[in-house]
C-alpha cells in the first residue's frame, strides 16, 4: 500500500487522478483488492463521513474498508487532520467489529469539478434557479470514485450524507440531491451506502464516532456557506433542483464517467455544455 506521505503529497498537488490508478495504489495492492470480497470504499471528508464509515462497518457484507479522500480545487487545510481521522476510524472499526481499514488513498479531478460545478454557474442559475456551485459537489465526490471502484471490483461506497443537520439543509444533501447520487451509482452497479441519511441529531453522530468533534478536525472549503442568506437560511426551489440534477448534472457526469471507463478522455467542460444545449 502506498504510504500516507505520498497520499498527502497527492492531496496538496491536486493532480488529475480519476483513472491513474497506479498513482493511487501499487499494482500489487490493486490485484489484492480486486480479489477481496466485501471490500467497501469509504469517502473521507468531515465528521459525518467518519460516523458513516464506522456505522456501515456493522454490515456483514463489509469485510474491509479502503478510505479515500477526494479533493476539488477549492479545499484547503492541514492534511494531518485527515491522517488522524483515518487512524481513529481504523481503531474504532477494529475494536468494535474486528475489521480492517486500509491505508488512505487520494484522488480527484479539479477539471471535472470545474466543468460540473463552476463553469456554467450563470447558465445554471438562469435555467434551474440554482446559483450555488455546491449543489452537485457531493455528486462529484461519488462520481470520481466510480472508475476506481470498477477497477477494484468493488460495488460498495460509503458516504456521510444527511438530509437534515439539526434541522438545517445543505444544497448538496437535499432529498433530491441524495436520490440523484443513489440512482446514478446504481446505474454503474454500485450501492451508495448512506447509514446516516435520516439521522438529524448531531449528538447521535458524535456518539457513533466515539469522541467529540470540531471544525479543526476537518479540511475546509473556500465556498462554504455561499448559498446561505445573511441570516443563515437556505432557500431553493425543489422543482428546479430536480431538473438541475436529472436534466444536467447526472446525465452529463454519466457520459464523462462512461467515457473514462471505456478509455476515452473527453473534454469535461464541452460535455457538460452539450447537455445544457439540449435543454
Amino acid at each position: 500500500m502506498l504510504n500516507d506521505k505520498y497520499a498527502k503529497e497527492m492531496f496538496y498537488k491536486k493532480k488529475e487522478l480519476i483513472d491513474s490508478f497506479e498513482e493511487i495504489l501499487s499494482p500489487s495492492d490493486i490485484e489484492v483488492f480486486k480479489n477481496s470480497p466485501g471490500l467497501a470504499i469509504g469517502e473521507i471528508a468531515g465528521r459525518d463521513s467518519v460516523a458513516a464509515i464506522i456505522k456501515a462497518s456493522e454490515r456483514e457484507d463489509i469485510h474491509s474498508i479502503l478510505p479515500v479522500a477526494i479533493y476539488t480545487g477549492t479545499l484547503f487545510g492541514d492534511w494531518s487532520v485527515i491522517s488522524d481521522t483515518v487512524k481513529h476510524i481504523r481503531s474504532e472499526v477494529k475494536t468494535r467489529y474486528n475489521k480492517e481499514v486500509h491505508n488512505i488513498a487520494t484522488l480527484g479531478s479539479p477539471k471535472l469539478w470545474h466543468a460540473v460545478n463552476g463553469r456554467y454557474t450563470k447558465v445554471l442559475s438562469d435555467k434551474f434557479g440554482l446559483s450555488s456551485p455546491c449543489a452537485a459537489c457531493h455528486l462529484y465526490f461519488h462520481s470520481v470514485i466510480i472508475p476506481l471502484a470498477k477497477r477494484l471490483n468493488c460495488n460498495l461506497i460509503i458516504a456521510g450524507e444527511r438530509e437534515s443537520h439539526q434541522g438545517k439543509t445543505k444544497v448538496n444533501q437535499t432529498t433530491v440531491a441524495i436520490d440523484a447520487s443513489v440512482l446514478m451509482l446504481k446505474d454503474f452497479g454500485i450501492e451508495l451506502i448512506l447509514p446516516l441519511r435520516h439521522i438529524e441529531d448531531d449528538k447521535e453522530i458524535v456518539s457513533i464516532i466515539g469522541k467529540e468533534w470540531n471544525d479543526k478536525d476537518q479540511i475546509a472549503c473556500v465556498l462554504e456557506g455561499n448559498y446561505k442568506s445573511l441570516n443563515g437560511a437556505v432557500q431553493y426551489e425543489e422543482s428546479g433542483s430536480y431538473e438541475y440534477f436529472h436534466c444536467y448534472a447526472v446525465p452529463g457526469i454519466k457520459v464523462i464517467i462512461k467515457g473514462i471507463l471505456e478509455g476515452n478522455r473527453l473534454d469535461y467542460t464541452k460535455e457538460m455544455g452539450r447537455v445544457l444545449e439540449k435543454e
